[in-house]
């Protein structure tokens, strides 16, 4: 890396706010896993998804909480990157991160590219006129479309991202009050727990619940263009968690009681299904179609593209892939070059439908990326312990996030391993085996990589260096905010600024808790009845 960067060289720019960043952080995972992966957590478990749900947001916020602690220590773009670089040993450090960024790269694809053929079935449900499209075009599109949103500049990122979602909660509450007099009480007085249901399969449960909150842990790629990320990251994390918690009870509380276990099972559109078969009637379904389509797909994948570029371009800033990713756009103050491959990537992986494939091999590799990104807070908190922390957490959270992710990456493992086999027609066994293989695949794939380029690979400079020359941030609350660039800005807020944040944190903390209280109340009803 140059360690002499002129200061006049292209920057980031902070122009995300509190809301803003909870809006994108929560838009990282809203879609499938709301509308997929949750319902057929519920017809495997029955009522006690509930239960499987909070199991999943508690495992979350010990995974997220933990990533609030490297995004303030390095409040810059693609941060975990930093975190692995110098919480690991040197020596090791560049090829983790090479087996970290394929399996980064098969899980953004193998969500975001489900996530843009979800969005191409639901937009032909609302406009029959392009049933003859193929799924595929419209899904391009699509990306095309969240690609030139990303280039223009994070201003209008985040504003798509804000009215995108708030079209979503509105859509989803609208949903809710036609569907909740449909609901049959006898659906939910079911045994809690589902008849049948065995240690490993609840464990596959919770794995496909906790698929509906990954990604928020990955917010922290775009600390470089959030205003004050030392005040607004930690609460931001905290509540985009309690969102996505909220979505997910909210949609799958309401569609226990529309329809059967099996209906809920369907890996097309379950929740419209269910809502058909309530006979809740054409404008309910047309309001949970239109927030799938508008408020859940294209903002999950307008998160996705644009945190793999950051984490890419700050990969290719480090000088551990090639520097042509770590340029950013001198109008538009963005990674366009980043952006633009991993379009092309979705392209690749659409056309074909390859999604399934990556997904399946993501469920394993996903867990050399959290244990890595684990490993990293541990490693520097052992190596640097005296490096200030805004924010920080116990040892034992990021110890807990490897234990847990472990388990998770057992039960998502086997769920793939059991749909390959029916797929397939192999046995179970045949199934696992070949689920597990392809996740190998992307770690054999890093391996070659990294020893095909690994002299080509810079070394990390000194950490004081690092903090104090070449990301040193002039932390100064004169600057105009026009001017807040990654590198010049105020880190904190002060003043009236920080009285609108806490201010903004208060009520949507005291909404969530309450909320979230509320579910825990429906569940523990659902139990004892």
């Amino acid at each position: 890396m140059d360690t002499a960067r002129p200061a006049e060289e292209t920057q980031a720019v902070r122009k995300i706010g509190f809301i803003e960043f909870v809006l994108i952080n929560t838009g990282l995972t809203i879609g499938c896993g709301t509308m997929i992966f949750v319902p057929m957590a519920a017809s495997i478990a029955g009522p006690s998804v509930l239960l499987v749900l909070f199991l999943a947001f508690a495992i979350s916020l010990i995974v997220v909480m933990s990533m609030a602690e490297i995004a303030t220590i390095f409040p810059y773009s693609g941060g975990p990157i930093s975190s692995i670089r110098y919480g690991l040993p040197p020596g090791v450090a560049n090829l983790l991160l090479m087996l970290m960024l394929l399996p980064m790269l098969a899980l953004i694809l193998g969500s975001g590219g489900t996530e843009s053929l979800s969005f191409a079935y639901y937009i032909k449900y609302l406009i029959p006129a392009l049933a003859v499209l193929p799924d595929a075009i419209i899904a391009c599109l699509l990306v095309v479309a969240v690609c030139v949103i990303n280039i223009l500049g994070v201003k209008i990122f985040s504003r798509a991202q804000f009215y995108l979602l708030g079209f979503m909660f509105v859509a989803l509450i609208i949903w809710g009050a036609l569907a909740m007099p449909h609901t049959q009480m006898e659906l939910y007085q079911q045994p809690f727990f589902a008849e049948g249901i065995t240690p490993l399969l609840f464990l596959m449960a919770v794995g496909l619940a906790y698929w509906a909150f990954v990604g928020t842990e990955l917010g922290g790629t775009l600390a470089g263009e959030v205003k004050h990320p030392l005040t607004i990251l930690p609460k931001g994390f905290l509540i985009s968690v309690m969102l996505v918690f909220l979505v997910n009870a909210w949609v799958i509380g309401i569609s226990l009681g529309l329809a059967p276990a099996s209906v809920l099972g369907d890996p097309q559109a379950p929740v419209a299904l269910a809502t058909q078969y309530a006979g809740v009637g054409g404008f309910a379904i047309a309001m949970i179609a239109l927030a799938a389509a508008v408020g859940m797909h294209p903002p999950t994948l307008n998160a996705n593209l644009s945190e793999t570029g950051r984490t890419l371009y700050a990969t290719g800033r480090e000088g551990v892939i090639p520097g042509w990713f770590g340029r950013l756009s001198s109008k538009f103050k963005t990674p366009v070059n980043a952006l633009i491959f991993v379009a092309i990537l979705f392209f690749v992986v659409i056309a074909p439908n390859l999604v399934m494939i990556l997904g399946a091999g993501a469920c394993v590799a996903s867990l050399v990326l959290y244990i890595v990104l684990m490993l990293s807070i541990i490693m520097l908190k052992k190596r640097k312990p005296n490096i200030e922390r805004p924010f920080k957490v116990h040892m034992v959270a990021p110890i807990l996030a490897i234990v847990f992710s472990a388990a998770l990456a057992v039960g998502l493992t086997y769920y793939i391993g059991t749909q390959i086999a029916l797929e397939m027609g192999v046995s179970v066994f045949m199934g696992e085996i070949i689920s597990t293989g392809i996740g190998l695949l992307f770690a054999i794939f890093g391996l070659v990589i990294y020893f095909a380029t690994r002299k080509k690979m810079e070394a990390p400079p000194p950490f004081e260096e690092f903090r104090e020359k070449i990301m040193k941030v002039d932390d100064d609350e004169t600057i105009p905010e026009e001017e807040w660039t990654e590198l010049r800005a105020p880190m904190r807020a002060t003043g009236e600024a920080l009285k609108k944040i806490n201010r903004q944190y208060r009520i949507m903390l005291a909404v969530c808790l309450s909320l979230i209280a509320l579910t825990a109340v429906f569940t523990a009803y659902l139990y004892f009845t």
